[in-house]
């Protein structure tokens, strides 16, 4: 709830109380029982606290172990090529972007065009990630997991991307 709460106010404006609160969430993490530190469930979120609070370099070393046990994982695979990308390693943002391109499998609900319009804004491609998320919403991607996503923030002047995040009806 914790990191919910914290993308939550990172996303309408309130980084300063975000960063309180995702800092509260990694103490929390840490505090917990080994077995449950130890958890997947638990390195993810704690992972993910890191991301949000910029501390890419410790959250791309927990989500390549993560993903290092989950292969499967979109997730992990998708956090570890925005971590590349936020350390400016394009080749291999670039190299996970194809990855997640060439993932066919069924019943990932454009999953791994999601995480490509991830990396493509971090890179710079504005165009290419509101194309990218209109094709993840057509292949059946939440629309309403976009709204607190800080990898988007580099768009929220882009007129594309205000159209597409615009409410309908």
């Amino acid at each position: 709830i914790m990191v919910r709460a914290g993308r939550e106010l990172r996303a309408h404006g309130f980084k300063e109380d975000s960063t309180q609160v995702l800092n509260e969430a990694l103490l929390w993490f840490e505090s917990r029982p080994e077995q449950e530190k130890a958890s997947p469930r638990n390195r993810y979120d704690q992972a993910m606290t890191l991301y949000v609070l910029g501390k890419w370099a410790e959250a791309k070393s927990l989500f390549e172990a993560l993903h290092k046990d989950v292969p499967d994982s979109i997730s992990y695979l998708g956090y570890m090529g925005v971590t590349a990308a936020r350390a400016e390693d394009k080749e291999e943002a670039l190299k996970i972007s194809k990855q997640l391109e060439e993932d066919k499998r069924p019943y990932l609900f454009g999953a791994p065009t999601y995480w490509r319009a991830r990396i493509a804004a971090l890179l710079g491609d504005k165009e290419g990630a509101v194309n990218l998320l209109r094709q993840a919403t057509k292949e059946g991607y939440d629309f309403v997991s976009l709204h607190p996503c800080e990898d988007f923030e580099s768009l929220a002047d882009y007129p594309p991307y205000l159209q597409l995040m615009k409410p309908k009806g």
